[in-house]
């Protein structure tokens, strides 16, 4: 339940006393004056009634990631003892903490009904957090549960990173490269080299089958594909390429088994042995 500060008795803020105090300290005589208002509903309520308080009340005391509530006017209700651990200076930053960054255009658009709830990523110092923000509307409340996915994000740079590195290895390779699936006749890759070698466009050799390169050589090709997965590895000099001109290449191809998605595959560097 939202509750406001007491006022003085010309209505215009809170009393005299109050005024000296800081956001914590009056943060936690809220928090105090919250705790007594539900003991005194305790006192009427049934045994079962209070278990189910109780345990609902655990939720966010116990949950493993930050819990902060705020009413409308972005002022501080509630946060869990996580979010007490991870920003304990959030009572006196409020609204200008980095974990609050941009909440105030958020509560205007949960003010005008536009959405009850908002997905976001925050940066806070070195950490990162996956923001789910929602509106209680029957208490003026906004709930943030705030999900750490530092991790999970330097994960994923450091693939991209991995991704990027190999590609620019597979992109200026002096060989030509070919990721290929011998079971389903499946070309899934290649370099430009490869297109050059080949005298093909891109497009035009990924909607080719491996068997338009080998056209009479498939049961040499799946021999050594078979010998290629058995040993993880392998090496040929007795398959030959056919060109877009039609022109046959005998080829040197050194072949290695990569996983893909779960899916088996072949890549495969292919050099020109009349260019040697």
């Amino acid at each position: 339940p939202r509750v406001e500060q007491p006022r003085d008795r010309r209505g215009k803020g809170p009393p005299m006393e109050d005024r000296g105090k800081t956001r914590v300290q009056l943060l936690e005589e809220l928090r105090e004056l919250r705790q007594k208002r539900v003991a005194a509903l305790e006192e009427g309520m049934t045994t079962e009634v209070q278990e189910k308080l109780v345990r609902l009340g655990s939720f966010p005391e116990h949950n493993p990631d930050p819990v902060i509530e705020l009413d409308l006017d972005g002022n501080l209700t509630y946060f869990n003892p996580l979010a007490q651990q991870r920003f304990p200076d959030l009572p006196a930053a409020g609204l200008h903490h980095p974990m609050l960054s941009g909440l105030p255009s958020i509560l205007r658009l949960l003010q005008e009904g536009q959405t009850e709830a908002l997905l976001r990523e925050i940066v806070v110092g070195e950490f990162v957090y996956e923001q789910k923000v929602i509106y209680l509307r029957e208490s003026a409340l906004v709930r943030i549960y705030a999900h750490d996915v530092t991790e999970r994000k330097r994960a994923e740079a450091a693939v991209r990173s991995s991704e990027e590195r190999f590609h620019a290895i597979f992109e200026h390779s002096n060989d030509a490269i070919f990721l290929i699936d011998p079971a389903k006749d499946e070309i899934i890759d290649i370099n430009s080299k490869a297109c050059r070698l080949l005298g093909y466009t891109r497009a035009q050799l990924l909607a080719l089958p491996i068997s338009a390169v080998h056209p009479h050589e498939m049961s040499k090709l799946r021999e050594f594909a078979q010998a290629v997965f058995a040993e993880g590895r392998g090496w040929t000099n007795e398959l030959k390429c056919l060109t877009s001109a039609g022109q046959v290449l005998p080829a040197e191809i050194s072949a290695s088994v990569v996983d893909l998605a779960g899916r088996h595959c072949i890549i495969a560097l292919v050099r020109d042995l009349t260019q040697v």
